[in-house]
């Protein structure tokens, strides 16, 4: 006979907190091929 397959229970999920930043820094680093931009808090 086929043995059934255990089924486990998901976990509790945490609530994502959503941060507000009043000020920032943008890093822009643009090549021939590709751009890349960081933001940052100070």
């Amino acid at each position: 006979m086929a043995k059934q397959a255990t089924v486990k229970k998901a976990g509790k999920t945490k609530k994502k907190v959503q941060r507000t930043v009043h000020s920032g820094v943008a890093h822009i680093k643009a090549t021939f091929n590709n751009t890349v931009i960081s933001i940052t808090d100070p």
